[in-house]
């Protein structure tokens, strides 16, 4: 079960009928049923919601009760599926009143040929300085329904996004890293409806009551992991049984908050961290947090994937967001990049990442037996979740960064190598990545150490995702655009 469940999002598809001046035989002389064409059925194959405009739009009269009925249906975009030439002038006054992202779907089946009115209204739009939505008004042909495909979407990711609430827990700048703070308010204006915060003392209170009251959760929990293979290497001073216990209750208790704060449509979660609760005032990592909570199942049942990013860093809490919403069957990945070399590079966190990485697998007896909780090496105590993640044929990666120009996205697709023949000694998760790129290129243009990772090649989505965002999208998979990336940094 994942937090994106329910429709992709509601798609309003519009026709239009001939101008009441150009009547024209229809030469295969199917007649007006011939524009059954399929493409509502392909949208809801898709996932979408699909609202239909009852009639075709000839007039003035037609196009306003279409607007009115778009309206009152919240729909998230418009597809205008166009089989001939139309009255241009309705089409565009559609496309102006709702605002919404739109697609012009040119139908070139048998007999009809909507590519001529499809191009008439796409120029009369890019003549106006109207609004991001109008201006972006983009083309395709019946005959490629997957672009289509890949529009919708980017669609539907940003459209989820900018429903979604973000829970920072102990606020930003974790570890004493200026970028994680970012900036709320511009990410709130483009992005994400809410930026949510609470201290994470909340968090650790009801952990202590949690384990006050005999813990029956937190010893269910960990026999659980036991009974599926994951393995405890317990330690005299870092990771005790009674370190493991709060750590256990400190993941419950996000889980039970964020449950209270269930009507909030909360998309995703951060932790702090450091220093206050691994060092100064709890002396204890929260490392299960961030690996369980992006997994679909615990000891209680399914429930849902929230990604999580470590050390308030906000701007990758929305980037590992994004990937989610782009593909909500997969729990993202966050780490730090930590190597750079020829072969690959190293991402790992300090102490844990969702543990659907460790077998590639939402089945916790796929996954969980690849797992090893080992004694941290920082913070006052407490276990680090050690795995080692599979090869993966494809990959995306993505950082949303700040920059004084704006924000720009850098991402780029890639793979996954096979950890077989590399070792690293410290008791964290570790993802060797390879990227069709010079290592050193990639090392002086990174935004900084953290990153987040999804399966597949999402490029071509995250490509619309910026175009409709005003992102910049700096591509790192391939050397020409770093090396231009890397000379306007003044490299």
């Amino acid at each position: 079960m994942t937090q994106a469940a329910g429709p992709l999002l509601t798609v309003g598809l519009a026709t239009f009928g001939y101008p009441p001046v150009y009547r024209r035989r229809n030469e295969g002389g199917a007649g007006e049923a011939a524009k059954n064409s399929g493409l509502a059925g392909y949208l809801g194959e898709l996932g979408a919601r699909v609202s239909a405009c009852p009639r075709e739009i000839c007039t003035a009269p037609d196009l306003r009760a279409c607007v009115d009925e778009f309206r009152a249906g919240g729909i998230d975009c418009l597809v205008v599926e166009l089989f001939h030439w139309t009255r241009i002038p309705l089409v565009v006054s559609l496309i102006k009143a709702l605002d919404v992202p739109t697609a012009l779907v040119a139908n070139t089946t048998g007999h009809w040929n909507g590519i001529t009115a499809v191009t008439a209204v796409s120029g009369s739009l890019r003549e106006l300085s109207l609004s991001r939505n109008v201006r972006l008004v983009e083309r395709f042909r019946d005959s490629r329904l997957e672009d289509l495909r890949t529009w919708l979407r980017a669609i539907a990711a940003l459209q989820r996004m900018r429903r979604s609430r973000l829970m920072c827990f102990g606020g930003f700048y974790g570890a004493e890293m200026p970028y994680t703070r970012s900036d709320p308010a511009a990410l709130e204006s483009l992005l994400i409806e809410e930026i949510m915060t609470e201290q994470e003392q909340v968090i650790v209170e009801a952990a202590r009551a949690m384990l006050r009251d005999g813990a029956p959760r937190v010893q269910r929990f960990g026999q659980w992991l036991s009974e599926r293979g994951t393995r405890v290497e317990f330690d005299a001073g870092m990771l005790t049984p009674e370190a493991l216990q709060l750590q256990t209750a400190m993941y419950l208790a996000v889980k039970d908050r964020l449950s209270e704060l269930e009507e909030e449509g909360i998309a995703g979660v951060s932790i702090k961290c450091h220093f206050e609760v691994s060092t100064t005032c709890v002396g204890c990592t929260e490392c299960l947090t961030p690996a369980f909570l992006p997994f679909g199942i615990d000891a209680e049942g399914e429930k849902p994937v929230l990604p999580v990013a470590c050390e308030g860093d906000l701007n990758g809490l929305v980037s590992l967001v994004l990937l989610h919403s782009l593909n909500p069957e997969v729990p993202p990945l966050f780490g730090d990049f930590v190597y750079y070399g020829d072969d690959h590079i190293l991402m790992r966190n300090c102490g844990a990442s969702s543990v659907y990485w460790a077998g590639m697998s939402a089945d916790a007896g796929v996954s969980l037996p690849r797992v090893r909780l080992r004694p941290n090496i920082h913070g006052g105590s407490g276990g680090a979740v050690h795995y080692e993640t599979p090869a993966v044929d494809a990959v995306t990666m993505a950082r949303l960064a700040r920059t004084p120009e704006g924000f720009v996205l850098f991402a780029g697709a890639g793979r996954v190598k096979d950890p077989a023949d590399s070792s690293y000694p410290d008791p964290w998760p570790h993802t060797r990545l390879r990227f069709d790129h010079d290592a050193e290129l990639f090392f002086k243009t990174a935004p900084c150490n953290h990153a987040s990772l999804t399966t597949g090649d999402w490029m071509d989505e995250l490509a619309v995702f910026c175009r409709h965002t005003g992102l910049e999208l700096v591509r790192c998979d391939g050397n020409a655009a770093l090396a231009a990336y890397l000379e306007r940094l003044g490299g």
